[in-house]
């Protein structure tokens, strides 16, 4: 699990807030066609805290453990299929509207706008046994002033463990090499198996 220590100066965390993943798990679960509410089946997962820099990018990072690393091996298959960046644009607008109808008034700023959310994806670091990773962009328009956040979506199988890595950054992509120390260093922490298993 990554822990504040492992960002740099600066960083704060807070527990998770923003917590639409069973909601997303069940949207995901439906468009790839799997069977029950979540991807990873009888997974045991646990979840970082918000991590924030002064910049006000923000990180979060889920590990799931399954039974065996063929488990994640058929799940990294679905979401990296071609249908996938359209499943996951559409789970992210379903996160986005549930963060909306529960953020307080002080969170967005009054007449803020929420454009159309797509998603590509996005060329990474090989880690682990095998990396997924996806790049969504969202139009924000704020009185007048608009531009886009962009969220870096990152998942790395190592055995039977996937890692899920969220990097959100305003005005241009959160950096692929930051993301990438940091995914390494939870990678260095879980012990290690053959993906065939």
């Amino acid at each position: 699990m990554l822990n504040l220590s492992d960002l740099p100066p600066g960083w704060t965390s807070k527990p998770r807030t923003r917590d639409t993943s069973h909601t997303v798990a069940k949207q995901l679960s439906a468009c790839f066609h799997v069977r029950g509410p979540k991807l990873i089946a009888n997974a045991a997962n646990a979840d970082s805290p918000d991590f924030s820099s002064p910049e006000h990018q923000v990180v979060t990072n889920t590990v799931g453990v399954a039974r065996s690393a063929r488990v994640i091996a058929k799940v990294l298959d679905v979401i990296s299929g071609p249908g996938a960046p359209k499943c996951v644009a559409a789970a992210f607008g379903t996160a986005i509207s549930e963060g909306l109808k529960s953020s307080s008034a002080d969170t967005l700023p009054a007449g803020t706008k929420i454009g159309t959310v797509s998603v590509s994806p996005e060329s990474f670091a090989a880690l682990g046994d095998r990396t997924v990773a996806f790049q969504a962009s969202i139009p924000v328009s704020i009185k007048g002033s608009s531009g886009t956040v962009y969220v870096d979506i990152i998942i790395v199988q190592q055995g039977r463990a996937g890692l899920i890595l969220t990097a959100e950054d305003t005005l241009t992509p959160f950096p692929v090499d930051v993301s990438a120390s940091l995914l390494r260093k939870v990678l260095a922490r879980l012990p290690h198996s053959p993906a065939a298993q």
